[in-house]
């Protein structure tokens, strides 16, 4: 969602300038700078954690050294605060109760962290560096000791649509589709909803 990395650039700044033991890492972040988090009227929930989604890993991509510093303070700043409060409070606009939309939150979170965390463990960055991969383990792996293995390996071999933003956007999708707001939340939902963008 264009307009919405304010949400997440914000926390990762934030987590960076509480969190951050080198003054490399200091003046990366003054270059990238920490926008402010604004509110806005009007946003469905589902869109704005999609939004927030692909605007965190968007973001953790770009600073990899940031993943593990990520919500790492037991007093976190006010840019923190400011940007957990909007989470929350696009979730508790769209119908859930504040436990719902603080397990919400988490399981959205918890997505980005891990799918960001092995994407860059991976020993490959392109759609080319899989096959080469995918060939050396088909040619060395016997199909008959690992038949699913094997076989889910030749799919992916020589496809050419195979990326990591279909790939995040498939379990991202599973999860925001099965998120649902309860009856109490809908019963004590703000009038006025939250939009992170």
């Amino acid at each position: 969602m264009a307009g919405a990395s304010w949400i997440s650039e914000s926390s990762v700044s934030a987590s960076i300038m509480n969190s951050a033991k080198s003054t490399r890492r200091v003046r990366l972040l003054a270059r990238t700078g920490s926008p402010t988090c604004r509110r806005h009227t009007g946003s469905p929930w589902a869109a704005a954690m999609r939004g927030r989604a692909a605007s965190a890993r968007a973001a953790l991509r770009r600073h990899p050294w940031a993943v593990g510093l990520m919500d790492s303070r037991s007093t976190p700043g006010p840019s923190t605060l400011r940007h957990h409060d909007a989470v929350l409070g696009a979730l508790r606009a769209g119908g859930f109760s504040p436990v719902r939309a603080a397990r919400a939150f988490s399981l959205i979170d918890s997505y980005v962290y891990g799918f960001v965390l092995q994407e860059l463990s991976l020993p490959f960055t392109t759609a080319a560096e899989l096959d080469v991969i995918v060939d050396g383990l088909l040619r060395e792996l016997p199909a008959g000791d690992y038949p699913h293995l094997t076989e889910v390996a030749a799919a992916y071999a020589g496809r050419p649509d195979h990326d990591g933003d279909a790939e995040f956007e498939f379990g991202l999708g599973l999860i925001i589709g099965a998120l649902r707001p309860d009856d109490a939340g809908r019963a004590s939902a703000p009038s006025q909803p939250t939009r992170l963008s």
